[in-house]
């Protein structure tokens, strides 16, 4: 009996594991304003599982998750959060490794097991698409699509397993510091 307790603490950190798995993206909330409550949340809860990096003038944070390689011998994007405490504000950003470097607009695959594909292109990068195009990522990846990416002429596998995780993970937190969830 005197385990019964422990056990529900376990249960609760098992499932916390994946948190906010099962969430729907809603696009009218999105905005990139904080609160001091879920930045606190964020500083004290989830920055552990992010490398940290001061962007050159200062003035912000950007939060890496530690699951990204960036010498990877293999095309990857890479969402990073970029904290502004000082504006109270927070941008999901958007950075490609050396093998995408030169692949302008960036052209990604998600396809399903019906074979139907929805092509996404990133033109522009200004924080309005840069989140949209993340998005529309975060749901391909909620739906179990395959995710491709178009280098030169053909189409690679945009991410392992570790790596969807990793970027389903970091969209979840910025939807919880900008209250999206």
């Amino acid at each position: 009996m005197r385990f019964a307790p422990l056990m529900l603490v376990l249960a609760a950190v098992a499932g916390g594991c994946k948190i906010d798995r099962d969430k729907v993206v809603d696009r009218s909330r999105f905005t990139f304003k904080t609160s001091d409550k879920a930045k606190l949340f964020f500083r004290n809860v989830r920055q552990i599982y992010y490398h940290r990096a001061p962007s050159p003038d200062g003035l912000r944070t950007v939060f890496r998750h530690r699951q990204f390689d960036t010498l990877s011998p293999r095309p990857q994007l890479i969402a990073a959060i970029v904290l502004n405490d000082d504006l109270n504000t927070a941008y999901l950003l958007l950075e490609t490794n050396t093998l995408l470097a030169d692949e302008r607009p960036l052209r990604l695959v998600l396809s399903d097991t019906n074979s139907l594909s929805d092509t996404l292109v990133l033109a522009q990068t200004n924080s309005e698409t840069m989140l949209e195009l993340a998005s529309q990522l975060y749901e391909g990846i909620a739906a179990n699509k395959n995710i491709a990416v178009a280098t030169g002429n053909k189409m690679q596998t945009l991410f392992t397993d570790e790596e969807r995780e990793s970027f389903r993970v970091t969209l979840a937190d910025y939807y919880r510091l900008t209250g999206v969830f």
